[in-house]
Protein backbone atom coordinates (compact mmCIF):
# COMPACT_ATOMS: atom_id res chain seq x y z
CA UNK A 1 0.00 0.00 0.00
CA UNK A 2 1.38 3.75 -0.89
CA UNK A 3 1.02 5.17 2.27
CA UNK A 4 2.64 8.49 0.53
CA UNK A 5 -0.40 8.13 -1.61
CA UNK A 6 -2.29 7.70 1.01
CA UNK A 7 -1.60 10.44 3.11
CA UNK A 8 -2.48 12.69 0.46
CA UNK A 9 -5.74 11.26 -0.43
CA UNK A 10 -6.53 11.92 3.57
CA UNK A 11 -5.90 15.67 3.39
CA UNK A 12 -7.68 15.38 0.10
CA UNK A 13 -10.83 14.16 1.44
CA UNK A 14 -10.69 11.08 -1.11
CA UNK A 15 -10.76 8.59 1.60
CA UNK A 16 -14.39 6.81 2.10
CA UNK A 17 -15.15 6.57 6.23
CA UNK A 18 -13.57 3.33 6.82
CA UNK A 19 -10.48 4.04 4.98
CA UNK A 20 -9.80 7.31 6.81
CA UNK A 21 -10.13 5.40 10.62
CA UNK A 22 -7.45 2.71 9.45
CA UNK A 23 -5.64 5.66 8.01
CA UNK A 24 -5.48 7.39 11.49
CA UNK A 25 -5.27 4.26 13.51
CA UNK A 26 -1.89 3.76 11.34
CA UNK A 27 -0.63 7.52 11.94
CA UNK A 28 -0.76 5.85 15.52
CA UNK A 29 1.39 3.55 14.72
CA UNK A 30 5.52 4.01 14.81
CA UNK A 31 5.69 3.20 11.05
CA UNK A 32 2.91 5.62 10.77
CA UNK A 33 4.55 8.89 12.85
CA UNK A 34 7.93 8.30 10.90
CA UNK A 35 5.95 8.53 6.91
CA UNK A 36 4.20 11.09 8.26
CA UNK A 37 7.06 13.11 9.17
CA UNK A 38 9.01 12.55 6.21
CA UNK A 39 6.04 13.50 4.13
CA UNK A 40 5.62 16.73 5.77
CA UNK A 41 9.36 17.46 5.68
CA UNK A 42 9.24 16.60 1.87
CA UNK A 43 5.55 18.92 1.64
CA UNK A 44 7.64 22.01 3.07
CA UNK A 45 10.43 21.51 1.02
CA UNK A 46 8.26 21.95 -2.02
CA UNK A 47 5.93 24.63 -0.62
CA UNK A 48 8.66 26.49 0.78
CA UNK A 49 10.01 27.22 -3.10
CA UNK A 50 6.66 28.01 -3.88
CA UNK A 51 6.78 30.84 -1.13
CA UNK A 52 3.34 29.43 0.13
CA UNK A 53 2.36 26.96 2.58
CA UNK A 54 -1.25 25.14 3.02
CA UNK A 55 -3.68 25.75 6.16
CA UNK A 56 -5.39 23.50 7.38
CA UNK A 57 -9.20 24.24 8.44
CA UNK A 58 -9.70 22.05 12.06
CA UNK A 59 -13.48 23.65 12.07
CA UNK A 60 -14.18 22.24 9.01
CA UNK A 61 -12.53 18.59 9.54
CA UNK A 62 -14.89 18.15 12.94
CA UNK A 63 -17.70 18.95 10.90
CA UNK A 64 -16.92 16.76 8.41
CA UNK A 65 -15.64 14.34 10.92
CA UNK A 66 -19.51 14.54 12.54
CA UNK A 67 -20.78 13.76 8.69
CA UNK A 68 -19.00 10.32 9.22
CA UNK A 69 -21.19 9.02 11.87
CA UNK A 70 -24.01 9.72 9.30
CA UNK A 71 -22.08 7.26 6.93
CA UNK A 72 -20.40 9.94 4.56
CA UNK A 73 -17.40 10.48 3.03
CA UNK A 74 -14.69 11.12 5.72
CA UNK A 75 -13.37 14.64 4.49
CA UNK A 76 -10.25 16.68 5.82
CA UNK A 77 -10.62 20.08 4.27
CA UNK A 78 -8.15 22.67 2.88
CA UNK A 79 -8.68 26.26 2.76
CA UNK A 80 -8.89 27.98 -0.49
CA UNK A 81 -6.55 30.54 0.82
CA UNK A 82 -2.67 30.53 1.07
CA UNK A 83 -0.62 32.35 3.26
CA UNK A 84 2.53 34.06 2.01
CA UNK A 85 5.48 33.82 4.06
CA UNK A 86 8.28 35.83 3.34
CA UNK A 87 11.74 34.68 2.82
CA UNK A 88 14.66 36.76 2.41
CA UNK A 89 18.65 36.43 2.85
CA UNK A 90 19.37 34.75 6.75
CA UNK A 91 15.91 35.08 7.43
CA UNK A 92 14.68 32.61 5.18
CA UNK A 93 16.87 29.49 7.21
CA UNK A 94 15.10 30.71 10.76
CA UNK A 95 11.41 31.27 9.11
CA UNK A 96 11.67 28.35 7.43
CA UNK A 97 12.52 25.96 10.83
CA UNK A 98 9.81 27.70 12.69
CA UNK A 99 7.42 27.70 9.93
CA UNK A 100 8.34 23.68 9.67
CA UNK A 101 7.71 23.13 12.73
CA UNK A 102 4.46 25.50 13.55
CA UNK A 103 3.09 23.09 10.57
CA UNK A 104 4.19 19.86 11.90
CA UNK A 105 2.07 21.00 15.64
CA UNK A 106 -0.68 22.45 13.56
CA UNK A 107 -1.01 19.22 11.35
CA UNK A 108 -0.41 17.14 14.31
CA UNK A 109 -3.21 18.91 15.94
CA UNK A 110 -5.64 18.70 13.48
CA UNK A 111 -4.84 14.31 13.46
CA UNK A 112 -5.35 14.50 17.45
CA UNK A 113 -8.27 15.75 16.61
CA UNK A 114 -9.91 14.26 14.09
CA UNK A 115 -8.65 11.15 16.03
CA UNK A 116 -10.00 12.00 19.53
CA UNK A 117 -12.89 12.68 18.17
CA UNK A 118 -13.13 9.26 15.78
CA UNK A 119 -12.88 7.44 18.83
CA UNK A 120 -15.54 9.97 21.19
CA UNK A 121 -17.77 9.01 17.96
CA UNK A 122 -17.34 5.61 18.49
CA UNK A 123 -17.91 5.37 22.24
CA UNK A 124 -20.91 7.34 21.45
CA UNK A 125 -22.38 4.69 18.97
CA UNK A 126 -21.46 1.84 21.38
CA UNK A 127 -23.56 3.69 23.95
CA UNK A 128 -25.96 4.43 21.91
CA UNK A 129 -26.47 0.88 20.29
CA UNK A 130 -26.06 -0.31 24.09
CA UNK A 131 -29.37 1.27 25.07
CA UNK A 132 -31.34 0.72 21.95
CA UNK A 133 -30.34 -3.56 22.15
CA UNK A 134 -32.38 -5.80 23.29
CA UNK A 135 -31.91 -6.30 27.39
CA UNK A 136 -29.56 -9.05 28.62
CA UNK A 137 -31.53 -12.02 29.75
CA UNK A 138 -30.40 -14.41 32.53
CA UNK A 139 -32.08 -17.87 32.17
CA UNK A 140 -32.55 -20.57 35.10
CA UNK A 141 -33.40 -23.96 34.71
CA UNK A 142 -33.80 -27.52 35.96
CA UNK A 143 -33.97 -30.77 34.16
CA UNK A 144 -36.40 -34.13 35.08
CA UNK A 145 -35.58 -34.54 38.74
CA UNK A 146 -34.36 -31.90 39.92
CA UNK A 147 -35.85 -28.56 42.33
CA UNK A 148 -33.97 -25.32 43.06
CA UNK A 149 -34.77 -22.81 45.36
CA UNK A 150 -33.80 -19.56 43.24
CA UNK A 151 -32.92 -15.83 44.96
CA UNK A 152 -33.60 -12.88 42.88
CA UNK A 153 -31.73 -9.84 41.98
CA UNK A 154 -34.61 -7.49 43.92
CA UNK A 155 -34.73 -10.25 47.02
CA UNK A 156 -37.57 -12.25 45.92
CA UNK A 157 -37.90 -16.02 46.09
CA UNK A 158 -38.05 -18.65 43.40
CA UNK A 159 -38.62 -22.57 43.97
CA UNK A 160 -38.52 -23.98 40.62
CA UNK A 161 -39.93 -27.15 39.63
CA UNK A 162 -38.31 -30.27 37.75
CA UNK A 163 -38.20 -29.47 34.07
CA UNK A 164 -38.89 -25.48 34.85
CA UNK A 165 -37.32 -22.53 33.41
CA UNK A 166 -37.27 -18.81 34.10
CA UNK A 167 -36.04 -16.06 32.32
CA UNK A 168 -35.38 -12.28 33.61
CA UNK A 169 -33.56 -9.10 32.59
CA UNK A 170 -30.07 -9.20 34.29
CA UNK A 171 -31.72 -5.18 35.56
CA UNK A 172 -34.21 -7.03 37.33
CA UNK A 173 -34.93 -4.46 39.69
CA UNK A 174 -36.24 -1.85 37.09
CA UNK A 175 -37.59 -4.57 35.71
CA UNK A 176 -39.08 -7.24 37.60
CA UNK A 177 -40.41 -9.18 34.75
CA UNK A 178 -40.04 -13.24 34.85
CA UNK A 179 -41.16 -15.81 32.26
CA UNK A 180 -41.65 -19.58 33.01
CA UNK A 181 -42.33 -22.46 31.34
CA UNK A 182 -42.96 -24.97 34.04
CA UNK A 183 -44.29 -24.67 37.54
CA UNK A 184 -42.60 -22.07 39.90
CA UNK A 185 -43.16 -20.75 43.29
CA UNK A 186 -42.60 -17.40 44.31
CA UNK A 187 -42.05 -15.02 47.20
CA UNK A 188 -41.72 -11.67 46.19
CA UNK A 189 -40.55 -8.88 47.81
CA UNK A 190 -42.70 -5.68 48.19
CA UNK A 191 -41.52 -2.90 46.39
CA UNK A 192 -45.01 -0.97 44.90
CA UNK A 193 -42.79 1.01 42.16
CA UNK A 194 -41.85 -2.13 40.60
CA UNK A 195 -44.82 -4.12 40.08
CA UNK A 196 -43.56 -8.25 39.99
CA UNK A 197 -45.06 -9.66 37.03
CA UNK A 198 -44.67 -13.44 35.77
CA UNK A 199 -45.68 -14.48 31.99
CA UNK A 200 -46.46 -18.55 31.66
CA UNK A 201 -47.89 -18.95 28.38
CA UNK A 202 -51.10 -16.83 27.58
CA UNK A 203 -51.24 -15.99 31.26
CA UNK A 204 -50.00 -12.45 32.94
CA UNK A 205 -49.53 -12.10 36.84
CA UNK A 206 -48.66 -8.98 38.38
CA UNK A 207 -47.92 -8.46 42.08
CA UNK A 208 -46.48 -5.94 44.45
CA UNK A 209 -45.98 -8.23 47.58
CA UNK A 210 -47.38 -11.83 48.40
CA UNK A 211 -46.64 -15.27 47.41
CA UNK A 212 -48.29 -17.25 44.65
CA UNK A 213 -47.80 -20.65 42.83
CA UNK A 214 -47.74 -20.59 39.01
CA UNK A 215 -48.28 -23.95 36.88
CA UNK A 216 -48.00 -23.58 33.38
CA UNK A 217 -46.67 -26.91 32.31
CA UNK A 218 -47.24 -27.60 28.14
CA UNK A 219 -49.91 -29.51 27.06
CA UNK A 220 -51.57 -28.71 30.66
CA UNK A 221 -53.94 -26.04 31.77
CA UNK A 222 -52.19 -22.61 33.53
CA UNK A 223 -53.19 -22.18 36.80
CA UNK A 224 -52.42 -19.61 39.01
CA UNK A 225 -52.84 -20.36 42.99
CA UNK A 226 -52.47 -17.16 45.34
CA UNK A 227 -51.22 -18.31 49.02
CA UNK A 228 -50.63 -14.39 50.32
CA UNK A 229 -51.36 -10.82 49.30
CA UNK A 230 -53.21 -9.62 46.48
CA UNK A 231 -52.47 -11.07 42.76
CA UNK A 232 -53.75 -9.50 39.30
CA UNK A 233 -54.08 -12.29 36.98
CA UNK A 234 -55.09 -11.53 32.94
CA UNK A 235 -54.51 -13.84 29.97
CA UNK A 236 -53.78 -12.60 25.78
CA UNK A 237 -56.67 -15.49 25.10
CA UNK A 238 -59.68 -13.89 27.56
CA UNK A 239 -60.57 -9.81 27.76
CA UNK A 240 -60.91 -9.46 30.90
CA UNK A 241 -58.54 -9.79 34.01
CA UNK A 242 -59.64 -11.01 37.59
CA UNK A 243 -58.08 -10.19 41.08
CA UNK A 244 -57.38 -13.18 43.28
CA UNK A 245 -57.34 -13.25 47.16
CA UNK A 246 -55.69 -15.97 49.38
CA UNK A 247 -56.78 -19.63 48.89
CA UNK A 248 -58.24 -18.70 45.50
CA UNK A 249 -56.70 -19.81 42.13
CA UNK A 250 -57.31 -18.62 38.07
CA UNK A 251 -57.19 -20.84 35.13
CA UNK A 252 -59.03 -20.71 31.55
CA UNK A 253 -61.93 -22.45 31.15
CA UNK A 254 -62.10 -25.04 28.50
CA UNK A 255 -61.85 -23.33 25.20
CA UNK A 256 -59.39 -20.64 26.64
CA UNK A 257 -61.93 -17.75 26.36
CA UNK A 258 -62.95 -17.09 29.73
CA UNK A 259 -60.78 -17.00 33.51
CA UNK A 260 -62.43 -18.79 36.07
CA UNK A 261 -61.73 -18.01 39.69
CA UNK A 262 -62.45 -20.90 42.43
CA UNK A 263 -61.47 -21.94 45.62
CA UNK A 264 -57.97 -23.83 46.07
CA UNK A 265 -56.09 -26.32 48.24
CA UNK A 266 -53.34 -23.90 48.64
CA UNK A 267 -51.70 -26.75 50.72
CA UNK A 268 -52.21 -29.56 47.72
CA UNK A 269 -50.92 -27.31 45.19
CA UNK A 270 -47.47 -26.06 46.85
CA UNK A 271 -46.47 -29.18 48.58
CA UNK A 272 -44.30 -30.08 45.37
CA UNK A 273 -41.43 -27.61 47.45
CA UNK A 274 -41.46 -30.18 50.32
CA UNK A 275 -40.69 -32.94 48.23
CA UNK A 276 -44.14 -34.06 48.21
CA UNK A 277 -45.88 -35.76 45.32
CA UNK A 278 -49.86 -36.52 45.63
CA UNK A 279 -52.07 -37.85 43.28
CA UNK A 280 -55.92 -37.64 43.71
CA UNK A 281 -58.00 -39.75 41.40
CA UNK A 282 -56.11 -38.64 38.93
CA UNK A 283 -56.19 -39.97 35.35
CA UNK A 284 -52.67 -42.06 34.43
CA UNK A 285 -51.76 -39.87 31.49
CA UNK A 286 -51.45 -37.08 33.93
CA UNK A 287 -49.81 -39.52 36.96
CA UNK A 288 -46.78 -40.74 34.07
CA UNK A 289 -46.19 -37.19 32.72
CA UNK A 290 -45.86 -36.22 36.33
CA UNK A 291 -43.80 -39.14 37.31
CA UNK A 292 -41.12 -38.48 33.99
CA UNK A 293 -40.75 -35.06 36.20
CA UNK A 294 -39.96 -35.96 39.37
CA UNK A 295 -38.08 -38.90 38.69
CA UNK A 296 -36.19 -37.95 35.06
CA UNK A 297 -37.28 -40.89 33.53
CA UNK A 298 -39.01 -41.86 30.06
CA UNK A 299 -42.35 -43.45 30.38
CA UNK A 300 -43.19 -45.56 26.93
CA UNK A 301 -47.21 -46.97 27.41
CA UNK A 302 -47.65 -50.18 25.65
CA UNK A 303 -51.77 -51.15 25.77
CA UNK A 304 -55.22 -49.43 26.04
CA UNK A 305 -55.08 -47.13 28.50
CA UNK A 306 -58.40 -46.84 30.23
CA UNK A 307 -60.45 -44.26 32.05
CA UNK A 308 -59.22 -45.09 35.54
CA UNK A 309 -57.65 -42.69 38.21
CA UNK A 310 -55.09 -43.04 40.54
CA UNK A 311 -54.21 -41.92 43.96
CA UNK A 312 -51.27 -42.31 46.21
CA UNK A 313 -48.82 -39.76 48.28
CA UNK A 314 -44.94 -40.14 48.26
CA UNK A 315 -42.12 -38.42 48.97
CA UNK A 316 -38.98 -37.73 48.16
CA UNK A 317 -36.50 -40.86 48.80
CA UNK A 318 -39.74 -43.10 47.65
CA UNK A 319 -38.07 -45.23 44.89
CA UNK A 320 -39.53 -45.96 41.47
CA UNK A 321 -40.42 -48.89 41.71
CA UNK A 322 -42.17 -48.89 44.83
CA UNK A 323 -44.45 -45.91 43.62
CA UNK A 324 -45.49 -47.85 40.50
CA UNK A 325 -46.18 -50.56 42.18
CA UNK A 326 -48.57 -49.18 44.64
CA UNK A 327 -50.50 -47.20 41.94
CA UNK A 328 -50.66 -50.64 39.82
CA UNK A 329 -53.01 -52.00 42.75
CA UNK A 330 -55.92 -49.60 41.16
CA UNK A 331 -55.42 -50.13 38.04
CA UNK A 332 -54.34 -53.66 36.22
CA UNK A 333 -50.45 -52.97 34.31
CA UNK A 334 -47.25 -54.08 34.66
CA UNK A 335 -44.26 -52.54 34.26
CA UNK A 336 -40.35 -52.74 33.88
CA UNK A 337 -37.97 -50.37 34.23
CA UNK A 338 -34.62 -50.34 32.53
CA UNK A 339 -32.05 -47.27 33.84
CA UNK A 340 -34.32 -44.19 32.66
CA UNK A 341 -36.72 -46.10 30.63
CA UNK A 342 -39.37 -47.28 31.58
CA UNK A 343 -42.43 -49.27 29.83
CA UNK A 344 -45.92 -49.50 31.12
CA UNK A 345 -47.94 -52.93 29.87
CA UNK A 346 -51.70 -52.13 30.05
CA UNK A 347 -53.25 -55.39 30.31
Amino acid sequence: MNKNRNIDEFFEGSLSVEEAKDFVRWLSSEEGKEELSAAIDEQWLKKTKEDVYPEWDTERLLEQTKKARKGEVFKVVRTSSKRKIPLSGSVNHGVGVLGSRMLRVAIGLVLILGLGYLLMVNTEEEKSFDVNAAPQIVSRSNAAGIKTKLSLPDGSVVYLNSESEVRYPKDFKSDRTITLKGEGYFKVKEDSLHPFSVKSRQFTTVALGTAFNVKAFDEEAVEVTLVSGKVEVSTSEASQSIRLFPGEAASLRKGGKELLKYKSDVAFVTQWMEGVLEFRKTDFKSIFRQLERWYGVDIQVKGQMTNAKGSGKFRDGESLDNVLEVLSYSELFDYKINKDKVTVIFK
